[in-house]
Order: structure tokens, then sequence, then C-alpha cells
């Protein structure tokens, strides 16, 4: 009987960086956007964590897909639901997760799954020195980093 174990990491894994893995955001909400908006965007540009930026564009929350289908159930029904309703107005920050873990750049990928596994999280913005949003970086991210690394 044969048991594999994980071989450690070769150097140039250890040494990457959360900048060689993120994607670039270029869509991003604000607090005050409309929870059904956000819904749209996220549905329409395929994302499953959204960051939430402030008006200096630090990051002060993220709302995942996980986030939307507590808040409304499945995102395609919802949206489908409030083209035939006049709905109120209902802000994103109320179902966000405020003061998400952040990364910066050039945390190493070790950190990076780290944070990952010991908070058990889909994905983190990653931030430039000041707090301002740079991008967003997932374990779907850090899983085809690995798989692209390997032998």
């Amino acid at each position: 009987m044969s048991t594999s174990s994980a071989s450690a990491p070769d150097a140039a894994s250890r040494n990457a960086t959360v900048r060689e893995l993120m994607s670039s955001m270029t869509i991003r909400a604000t607090p005050d956007d409309d929870v059904l908006d956000v819904v749209a965007l996220m549905v329409r540009e395929g994302v499953r964590h959204l960051p939430i930026v402030d008006a200096d564009d630090r990051v002060v929350g993220i709302v995942s897909d996980r986030d939307v289908r507590t808040a409304v159930g499945d995102p395609v029904t919802a949206l489908e639901r409030s083209d035939e309703t006049e709905r109120d107005r209902w802000p994103v920050d109320e179902i966000m997760t405020s003061n998400p873990i952040c990364v910066p750049a050039n945390a190493s990928v070790d950190e990076l799954a780290r944070e990952l596994v010991d908070e058990s999280i889909g994905a983190v913005p990653v931030i430039d020195d000041d707090g301002k949003l740079l991008g967003i970086v997932s374990y779907v991210d850090l899983l085809h980093f690995t798989y692209r690394r390997s032998p």
C-alpha cells in the first residue's frame, strides 16, 4: 500500500505574492447602493464576491453570493420579481460583511492560503498601503495557481 503526501512548495511558489494571483477590480459597489442593483451587477459580471468601497476607494465591506442568497434567495428569481413590482430601496450595507479581512498585494501565497482556511472565507479584497482596493483574490485563484505550479 502506498500513500501520497503533499510535497513542500517549490521556491517560486513560496516567493509568489498575491499580486500574481489577484484579479484586478474594475467593479465595486458603495455601502448605499441598492441590494438588488448589486445583485444585478454580480449576476451580469459573473462574480461571487464584490468589494464595497467608500468614496476614497477604501474597502469597507464585501458581499458574497452567500450574503445575497441569505438576503434575497435565488438572485435571478429576485431580479425577475423586482422587475414586476415596485420595491423599496435597500442599501447593501445591511447585508455586507463590514470591515472584511483584506490582504496587501505583496502578501505571500502562504499568507493568503492561511487567511482563507483559518477564516473559512472564499475571497479577500487586495489593498494597497492606504487600504485602497487593488483587486480581489479567491480560493479558486489559489487553486488555479497551485495547479499551474504542480509538476
